[in-house]
């Protein structure tokens, strides 16, 4: 064997090699490229999933504040209502105390009418 053409053709190998590898690479990148994609869209995926049981988890804590806020707004009537019975309670006692006033002064008016009455009818006899 000639050591020329050996190296040549070893220098020829070489470069087929390289070049076998330059073509080799590009799917390969190519091929990196489409997982790294893949990694990506997951990874998106996660977040999206995420992003959606975030907002799952908050439409849930405002459901419980609504119904939190529901509940004090319904004590809030229930007081208000007690209140407002106690109230009327109230202004109805206030009323037979008013109507009571009116009945004594009545009785006390009428009573000062007859003595009043009584002492004219006495002078003049």
């Amino acid at each position: 064997m000639n050591p020329i053409t050996d190296k040549a053709q070893n220098s020829m190998s070489v470069e087929l090699a390289k070049e076998g590898l330059k073509m080799s690479e590009q799917p390969l990148k190519k091929l990196l490229q489409q997982r790294a994609a893949i990694a990506k869209a997951i990874y998106a995926k996660e977040e999206v999933s995420d992003a959606s049981f975030n907002r799952a988890k908050a439409e849930e804590e405002m459901i419980k504040a609504v119904a939190g806020y529901n509940v004090s707004v319904e004590a809030l009537l229930e007081a208000m209502t007690l209140e407002n019975q106690a109230l009327r309670r109230k202004l109805a006692a206030c009323l037979e105390d008013v109507n009571d006033l009116k009945q004594a002064y009545a009785i006390k008016m009428a009573g000062e009418d007859t003595l009043l009455q009584v002492l004219m009818e006495r002078v003049a006899a």
